[in-house]
């Protein structure tokens, strides 16, 4: 929560900015304060050029006030969570893809695969040294030979 006033604009009473709308003053080179009083206190002088952001701004903050959507308030919320978890429950599989990239990020899921191939390599030695023949190359010659591909 960001605190601004601006002379000639609500009646010189601070208001109170946040997200975007917040971003675009402090862009414009507009100085916001931790307290409605330190705002209060010390108004941003605001030219013709920058007039609109501020009146947006201050129309923002009015709606804001009437739904007690300002942060605190009954209504508060995020915008952009809510899309997000909107778009999760729309989107078939979505929540699976999410789980699937949290899974494979997780250093013990590669600890895992590590295991799982050299278990894989022992039991291709094994197998070569038990038969004196790569059990590799005799499987799929059986399965060329199963599926009638190749001679």
């Amino acid at each position: 929560m960001t605190w601004f006033a601006f002379k000639g604009y609500y009646n010189n009473q601070p208001i109170d900015v946040a997200g975007s709308q917040e971003k675009e003053v402090v862009a414009l080179g507009f100085h916001g304060y931790n307290t409605a009083a330190q705002a209060a206190k010390n108004p941003n002088s605001v030219n013709i050029f920058d007039g609109w952001i501020v009146d947006a701004a201050v129309e923002d903050y009015q709606a804001a006030l009437k739904e007690q959507a300002q942060p605190g308030g009954a209504n508060a919320s995020n915008p952009a969570g809510a899309a997000v978890s909107d778009a999760e429950a729309s989107i078939p599989g979505l929540q699976q893809i999410s789980t699937f990239f949290s899974f494979i990020s997780q250093a013990a899921t590669w600890e895992r695969v590590a295991e799982v191939l050299a278990g894989a390599v022992v039991v291709y030695v094994a197998l070569k040294g038990l038969t004196g023949a790569d059990p590799v190359g005799t499987a799929n010659q059986a399965a060329r030979k199963w599926a009638g591909v190749g001679k």
